[in-house]
């Protein structure tokens, strides 16, 4: 109760609807978020980025539709919705259905709290590959849903141009994407839980020819056409001169709406013209500019509305011939609708269009042959007999291709006659001399210890050279039985390279002493228990570490970065300007200009010798945050030779709540920053080493903590007495030269002991303020 003031309650009331509020009970307790995701009860799990509900009911509507037919057949799901704009959890409920709306760090966690069997994803892309690739899903079955854009990204030119416009080339910055797709499509593709669900042959055929690839498992399953309500209905001669369209009239000219025009001028110059009426139903950003030329016409009737399922069909009731043309596989939906409710469709001659359709009488024309199109309106609309044989034979190929009993049904089948899986993977027996000691430390990571080892192990086939040390750091939940579980379920012998080190809680600093005192390895890095690596080039490393000589070998990482908004995969390339493979010494690495520009050696890219670490003879601060930065300073003064290699291994995950990085645990743990810069200045004071180092340590790791300390108390927390004693440490230090760079504010306070600290804040702001103004 002491968190919250005031409480604003929102009321969402929808046109048409009364609604009377009685009470409102407030509880206390787990947070709304966890209390949410809780509510994920089911074995299977359906992600979209989009879903009906009472404002857009029509949003994703072939997602619902399957829904609703798992839930008829016993296939119980959660649905979570999954997009950039959802900062925080909400739940609604759509004709009976639960939806979930989330970001992605939520879907994150969700995954790491709960096994799902089968796991089915709607629009797959870049974020929901970081966001499942960090997650441990080899006992899933993911189901990826392809309906075109997801695949075919390298044929944009042709569904991104604009009406009258030259053909779009692929930007220069796309490339760079689209190479990173490739890649992401290509993995995704190796592993034996994915499965592909295209909605056409012809998705899946021009998916391979783009990317080069042959799909490993795959489906061909369409869309479902509602048959009952599209039901076939024969037309009379009168409706036979009944032309209807219905598309989305935005600026992108593959839905040819161009060519519909051009067939009505056609048409207009022609005497039959009067005998037709043209019905075009539908709107769109650019709808007048494409109607503008057919306005003028009596017998060209506009209805400019978005249409139900239902009143679709009831149009098609009134109208014969459905006009179709497209430059691109679009709107194949609308397509079959008209075709399953006996309109004559009148199409492009592509593959895309032909799987659907009867196509060997003339109603599938080239696009832009707009003239062939008037030609054949004018002719089926005369010949009863034509008329009718197309449309039963287009009627018969779309219940057999799209009926519910060729797409749900099918997947459905699919969903209950696949298990889930059972992991090919063992923990092989430690080697006499390892190559290289894991040290994992690891404090409440439940949900993500087992991902990290399940990365260093699994398909790697340089495991028996590793030794893995958790070190687990007094835990309050599970993260001791969860190892324990999983040496127990995979090792094949006596002696497995996972080995858990129980010991009382002491901080990140203790668990690396003790991974350093227990560690076999000739070279020993750090793995966070709630990070993880890329096996493959992990592997790698292990093979040239046995050949390796260098007191440190160093390689680039990646930022797992996970927020409301988006989730990225971010690769930190800081060492290309060493030569892979090239032994260096250290100290040349550290002259300003010629080396280290910002980052050196840093825990997520080292991997060191681990007698020299010895040799340092060193104890990172205990129960204090931020000693990583003392770790990449006090084995400084042994090292002599360095080596760089152009792997991209470790996964650093950015995004978990109450992280050491985040700016409310660096508020509330200011004390241990300032003691850690504090312990690294005492250390270079106190102990010999050359000169080129100790202007690297300055350089590159005291000064940034320096400015960033300074930043915070000057800007954030603004309390003199934690000014006053930083200041006095820092002053002892760090040169006057430096010190200058933070400002007047600090030389104000620096002589007065901070007792201004929050009046200069609040004029410099005020100042900040009219200077812009200004």
């Amino acid at each position: 109760e002491e968190l919250f003031k005031y409480f604003i309650v929102v009321l969402k009331v929808f046109p048409n609807t009364s609604v009377e509020l009685t009470d409102i009970d407030i509880e206390f307790g787990k947070s709304y978020e966890e209390k949410v995701l809780e509510d994920f009860k089911n074995d299977v799990l359906v992600i979209t980025p989009s879903y009906p509900s009472e404002e857009h009911k029509y949003m994703a509507g072939f997602v619902h539709s399957r829904v609703m037919e798992y839930k008829k057949n016993d296939i119980n799901v959660d649905v979570a919705v999954v997009y950039t704009e959802y900062k925080n959890v909400s739940k609604y409920n759509f004709e009976g259905i639960d939806v979930t709306r989330m970001n992605y760090n939520y879907l994150r966690t969700l995954l790491q709290k709960r096994k799902y069997k089968k796991i089915l994803v709607h629009f797959f892309d870049e974020r929901y590959y970081n966001v499942l690739q960090g997650c441990d899903l080899e006992e899933s079955q993911l189901y990826l849903w392809v309906h075109g854009p997801e695949t075919l990204y390298w044929d944009s030119p042709y569904y991104t141009t604009g009406y009258f416009d030259k053909l779009n080339p692929i930007p220069a910055y796309q490339y760079e994407q689209f190479y990173k797709n490739d890649r992401i499509i290509a993995d995704m593709n190796s592993r034996k839980n994915v499965r592909w669900i295209f909605v056409s042959e012809w998705i899946k055929t021009r998916s391979e020819e783009l990317l080069n690839i042959k799909f490993n498992n795959y489906s061909v399953i369409s869309n479902i056409i509602d048959i009952e309500n599209f039901n076939y209905e024969e037309k009379s001669k009168e409706k036979m001169k009944k032309i209807f369209m219905l598309r989305r009239y935005d600026n992108t000219n593959k839905y040819a709406v161009d060519i519909s025009v051009r067939t009505i001028l056609e048409l207009s110059k022609r005497p039959s013209f009067k005998e037709f009426e043209f019905n075009i139903y539908g709107t769109g950003g650019y709808y007048d500019e494409l109607f503008n030329p057919i306005k003028k016409f009596n017998n060209v009737k506009f209805y400019k509305k978005f249409y139900t399922h239902k009143e679709i069909a009831d149009l098609h009731k009134e109208n014969g011939i459905a006009l179709f043309p497209t430059r691109y596989d679009a709107q194949g939906v609308s397509m079959c609708e008209a075709g399953s409710s006996g309109l004559l469709v009148v199409a492009s001659d592509n593959d895309a269009i032909k799987e659907f359709i009867s196509y060997d009488d003339g109603n599938v024309i080239d696009t832009e042959d707009f003239k062939k199109y008037a030609d054949f309106i004018e002719q089926v609309s005369n010949n009863q007999e034509l008329f009718n044989k197309i449309t039963k034979k287009t009627r018969d190929k779309i219940v057999q291709k799209c009926s519910y009993a060729a797409t749900v049904q099918k997947e459905i089948d699919l969903i209950k006659a696949e298990d889930s899986l059972k992991e090919d993977m063992t923990i092989p027996d430690m080697c006499e001399n390892p190559i290289l000691t894991v040290v994992v430390p690891s404090y409440n990571v439940e949900q993500y210890i087992v991902k990290t080892l399940k990365s260093l192990v699994k398909n790697n086939k340089e495991a028996e050279s590793i030794e893995i040390l958790v070190v687990n750091d007094g835990s309050k939940d599970s993260t001791s039985d969860r190892v324990n579980e999983f040496i127990k379920k995979y090792s094949v012998g006596k002696n497995p390279i996972v080995k858990l080190v129980d010991k009382e809680n002491g901080g990140h600093g203790s668990t690396i002493n003790k991974g350093i005192a227990l560690a076999k390895g000739k070279y020993l890095r750090i793995i966070d228990g709630d990070d993880w690596v890329n096996t493959i080039d992990f592997e790698k490393l292990i093979g040239i570490l046995k050949k390796e000589d260098s007191d440190i070998v160093i390689t680039n990482y990646s930022e797992d970065r996970m927020d409301c908004r988006e989730s990225r995969l971010i690769n930190q390339r800081i060492y290309d300007f060493m030569i892979p493979g090239y032994q260096y010494h250290f100290d040349d690495l550290c002259i300003d200009y010629y080396g280290f520009r910002g980052w050196g050696p840093i825990l997520a890219t080292s991997n060191i010798k681990t007698e020299k670490l010895r040799e340092a003879n060193f104890k990172l601060s205990e129960k204090t945050f931020y000693v990583d930065m003392e770790y990449n300073t006090f084995y400084l003064p042994v090292i002599d030779t360095i080596s760089y290699y152009d792997l991209d291994i470790y996964r650093y995950y950015i995004g978990r709540s109450n992280q050491s990085i985040s700016m409310e645990s660096f508020v509330r743990n200011i004390s241990h920053h300032r003691r850690v810069i504090c312990n690294i200045l005492k250390f270079m004071a106190e102990n010999d080493m050359s000169d080129e180092k100790k202007k690297y340590i300055n350089r590159n790791i005291v000064i940034p903590m320096v400015d960033a300390h300074y930043n915070l108390v000057l800007n954030v927390v603004r309390d003199r007495k934690e000014f006053a004693s930083f200041d006095k440490v820092a002053s002892k230090y760090i040169s006057k030269e430096e010190l200058k760079k933070q400002g007047f504010r600090r030389r104000i306070l620096s002589a007065t002991s901070g007792v201004f600290i929050n009046t200069l804040y609040y004029l410099t702001w005020f100042g900040g303020k009219i200077w812009k103004r200004k």
